[in-house]
C-alpha cells in the first residue's frame, strides 16, 4: 500500500490534534512516502494486483518451521500450513481468508501471515484463494470459503483436521468474509466454530464513520480506496448481511469472538461497532485495539515488528477459543 501514504509531518486529525503513531509504524509511513504512486483506486485491477505482489519485502517470510502443502478443496485453491515440530496427525484449524478488498492479494501475499499464525498458535491454517472481484462479484468469494468449511465439516480426517476446533479468521476484506461465513454456517445449522477472529474488518459499505472522515486520506488505506473496493465487490448485487454483517439484525447462535482493530484505521469504528453489537446479542466477544496503529500492521510484519506482537496475541486468544468447551 505504498501509494496511500502521507509526507512527512501530515499526521495530524480535522481538528489539528496531533498523531501519536506507534514508532514501528511511524518509522515504515515516513519510508515509504518517500516514493508515492498511484492509489488503489486509481490502478486497474490488474495493475493493482502485481503491485500488492510486490510488497513481498512488507510482508516478510515467516517461519521456516512450516510444512507448505498446495491443493484444492473442492474447486477452491488452498494452501495448508503445519507445524513440522509437531507428531501430531489431526489438528485443530485456522481457515484463513486473506485481505486485500476482495481484488487484491493470493496465497504468496499472505503466506508469512499464515507462516507466523500456524507455529504460535499450533494449528493447521488453510488459507483460501477465493475468487476476486470485479470479475468475480459477491457471492462468489463467499462462497468459495463458504465451500471449505463445508468439506472442513464432512470430512475433516481425509484433511487431517479437528472438525470439532475450528476458527475462522481474516484481515480487512478477509475480515468480513470471516463473519459473513460465520453468519452462514449458523443460518444453515452448521455451527460447529469454536470462533471468529476479525482482523481489521471491512463491515460498512456506507464508508462514513467518523473514523472514515478522520482517517480519510493519510494513513494508508484511503475513504476512496475503500469506496472503490466496496464497488468492485458488490457489483450490481443487492446489499445483504452477507456482504454487510453488520446489518444483520439477529446476531445470538454467532460464536465467541475476536475483532483486532488499529487506532489510526479508517476501518476501525466499524470493528468496534460489530463487536458492540455482537456483545449486545449475548456473544463472548473481545475487542482489541492497537493504539498508535495503521491499517494493515498485522500483514505488514516484515517492517512493522508491531505485527509480530499483535500475532502472537491473536494466536494466544485463538488458543483459548480452541481449548474451551
Amino acid at each position: 500500500m505504498r501509494s496511500e501514504f502521507p509526507r512527512k509531518g501530515e499526521f495530524k486529525l480535522e481538528s489539528n490534534q496531533e498523531i501519536q503513531l506507534e514508532a514501528g509504524c511511524k518509522s515504515f509511513l515516513d519510508a515509504i512516502a518517500e516514493n508515492p504512486g498511484p492509489r488503489w483506486h486509481e490502478l486497474t485491477p490488474s495493475e493493482g494486483r502485481k503491485r500488492f505482489n510486490s510488497f513481498q519485502d512488507v510482508f516478510g517470510s515467516g517461519p521456516e518451521e512450516i510444512k507448505i502443502t498446495d491443493t484444492l478443496m473442492g474447486y477452491v485453491p488452498v494452501r495448508f500450513y503445519r507445524p513440522s515440530h509437531s507428531t501430531a496427525t489431526i489438528f485443530p484449524v485456522v481457515v484463513y481468508f486473506h485481505g486485500g478488498g476482495w481484488v487484491l492479494g493470493d496465497l504468496d501475499t499472505h503466506d508469512a501471515l499464515c507462516r507466523r499464525l500456524s507455529l504460535a498458535a499450533n494449528v493447521v491454517v488453510i488459507s483460501v484463494d477465493y475468487r476476486l472481484a470485479p470479475e468475480h462479484p459477491f457471492p462468489a468469494a463467499l462462497e468459495d470459503c463458504f465451500e471449505v468449511l463445508r468439506l472442513i465439516d464432512q470430512d475433516a480426517q481425509k484433511y487431517g483436521v479437528d472438525s470439532c476446533r475450528v476458527v475462522v479468521a481474516g484481515d480487512s476484506a478477509g475480515g468480513n468474509l470471516a463473519a459473513a461465513v460465520a453468519l452462514k454456517l449458523r443460518d444453515t445449522s452448521q455451527d460447529f466454530l469454536k470462533g471468529q477472529v476479525l482482523i481489521y474488518p471491512v463491515m460498512d459499505h456506507e464508508c462514513n464513520t467518523r473514523s472514515y472522515h478522520s482517517f480519510a486520506t493519510d494513513f494508508g488505506l484511503t475513504r476512496a480506496d475503500m469506496i472503490w473496493f466496496w464497488k468492485q465487490y458488490l457489483g450490481e448485487q443487492n446489499v445483504t448481511s452477507y456482504c454487510v454483517p453488520t446489518l444483520e439484525s439477529n446476531l445470538q447462535g454467532l460464536p465467541p469472538t475476536l475483532v483486532v482493530t488499529a487506532e489510526y484505521d479508517v476501518l476501525r469504528d466499524e470493528g468496534e461497532r460489530y463487536a458492540e453489537l455482537l456483545s449486545a446479542a449475548g456473544i463472548p466477544v473481545k475487542h482489541i485495539q492497537y493504539p498508535g496503529a495503521i491499517h494493515g500492521f498485522v500483514h505488514f510484519a516484515g517492517v512493522v515488528e508491531y505485527g509480530i506482537k499483535a500475532t502472537h496475541d491473536i494466536a494466544s486468544e485463538i488458543r483459548s477459543m480452541l481449548e474451551a468447551q
